[in-house]
């Protein structure tokens, strides 16, 4: 199976920033100055998060879809931010984005990433949630409410069928050089589920990611 290298751009109040653990964050400049470099660096897709969107429930940003569109670069475009509803699916991918993250929602209406996966397909959805350790239990982090829930397999296992993928996101090292934690990848990857992993939060360097890759 080909692996993929996916460039995450996170984005609040219409700018690039960097984040660090979602919590501080630096402006680094408009998506138009980033965007068209890892089209042109050649990573397989892009992910653009909207972090404001889910936190206000303003429904994507379609003025930022129409902006990545008008760039016409090569490289897909994976959207994230406040897709509550198929109706919000729709929008997302008819303004330029080629498959959608749902994040929020699993802790607000999982039932419906069913709807949503029988409306655009399942292809075009990626499971995102957050993780934590601690002492040594693993933890689903909620950035909206900055709440730690315990983690249940039974939750992962109703949704796979609707999915295409999981992105298992480090919360703690998000935004930091070489830090992923690989307990949380392996407990995952323990679990068995069906769906391949996309793993996100620290990583920084080509010999980590070798490292990932393998286990």
């Amino acid at each position: 199976m080909k692996k993929r290298l996916i460039a995450v751009i996170n984005i609040k109040n219409n700018l690039v920033v960097q984040s660090y653990g979602y919590k501080h964050y630096l402006p680094l400049g408009s998506i138009e100055s980033f965007i068209p470099n890892f089209d042109r660096w050649g990573v397989d897709e892009i992910l653009v998060n909207d972090l404001n969107r889910s936190k206000n429930e303003t429904g994507p940003n379609i003025k930022l879809l129409n902006r990545i569109s008008n760039l016409k670069i090569n490289t897909p475009i994976i959207y994230s931010g406040n897709i509550d509803n198929e109706t919000d699916a729709q929008k997302a991918i008819q303004n330029g984005a080629d498959r959608i993250v749902l994040g929020n929602i699993f802790f607000k209406n999982p039932e419906k990433i069913v709807d949503i996966s029988k409306t655009i397909g399942t292809q075009a959805i990626i499971l995102s949630v957050c993780f934590e350790l601690k002492k040594n239990q693993l933890l689903i982090y909620n950035y909206i409410k900055k709440k730690l829930y315990e983690f249940s397999d039974e939750d992962f296992i109703k949704l796979q069928s609707y999915i295409s993928e999981f992105l298992i996101i480090d919360n703690i090292n998000e935004g930091y050089e070489k830090s992923f934690n690989m307990k949380i990848l392996n407990k995952i990857c323990k679990k068995n589920f069906m769906k391949s992993l996309i793993v996100f939060g620290g990583i920084s360097s080509s010999n980590q990611i070798n490292k990932i890759i393998k286990n």
